[in-house]
């Protein structure tokens, strides 16, 4: 006894049919078996979607014209019943199958529980990889694994982008608070990084509430760092910050030497 598949795979999803037939085909044989009952195969799907739509037709007032389809996801089981009548083959009958929801994950306890993720074969496996000492997460202890996953990737991001910003000032002497004007925290860590260390309380308590106000120059007025420093300039709490700000020219890339025309 041989076994043959007949199936389907897309970006999504996949369909197969297990037959049996006493001889051997190769690949090719088994190709041209298909070819021989495709046309019956699609010309029955056909039918049977036109009268589906006859049906609903007449329930459905805005239902688009018919337009016959033959996509092979929806005839490969069609194609697998006429090679059963046609050629021989026989349909496999399983003893015992093992499926489940494919798009839990296995290690944490009810993942897609609404989904088929809760069904009784699902938790066993997830208990049978507890028993053999795999770590396993309850669903909220996922769901705190995530939320720490992503604000990390969220501080990785503005650490980058503070880090970008300071290093396009100290070499071409680009605005560092350029692009930020809507990110107050983002703002704030760019101050930090200015002024080479990390801000006190009192500063940072200071700094939430002069940032609004600077950002909003730099958005309306094209404000840049160093005028915030004056801004900030005599201000409770952040000397140290305005004085870092207004210094940043001499602290950035230097500016090309003139060329003296030539006489």
């Amino acid at each position: 006894m041989n076994a043959y598949s007949i199936g389907y795979g897309s970006y999504e999803d996949s369909g197969r049919v297990e037959l049996l037939h006493d001889a051997v085909f190769d690949d090719a044989a088994l190709e041209a078996m298909v070819l021989d009952v495709l046309p019956e195969a699609a010309r029955r799907h056909i039918d049977a979607e036109r009268a589906r739509h006859a049906e609903l037709s007449d329930h459905v007032d805005d239902l688009e014209p018919f337009e016959p389809q033959a996509k092979f996801e929806n005839i490969y089981s069609l194609v697998a019943d006429l090679l059963v009548e046609r050629h021989g083959f026989r349909k496999l009958d399983y003893a015992a199958q093992f499926s489940v929801f494919g798009w839990a994950d296995l290690l944490v306890r009810g993942d897609w529980a609404g989904d088929g993720g809760g069904s009784d074969r699902q938790k066993a496996m997830t208990e049978a990889l507890a028993r053999a000492g795999l770590a396993v997460l309850s669903r909220e202890e996922k769901d705190a694994r995530d939320e720490a996953s992503r604000a990390a990737r969220a501080e990785a991001r503005r650490n980058r982008r503070v880090r970008r910003a300071v290093a396009r000032f100290e070499k071409d002497g680009t605005d560092p608070f350029s692009g930020v004007e809507d990110d107050a925290d983002l703002a704030a860590a760019i101050v930090a990084r200015l002024v080479g260390r990390p801000l006190t309380d009192a500063e940072a308590a200071v700094l939430s509430g002069a940032l609004p106000d600077a950002l909003a120059a730099v958005a309306e007025r094209g404000f840049g760092a160093v005028q915030i420093g004056e801004m900030w300039a005599g201000r409770p709490g952040l000397e140290e910050v305005a004085c870092t700000l207004r210094c940043l020219p001499a602290l950035g890339a230097p500016a090309a030497p003139e060329q003296n025309p030539r006489t």
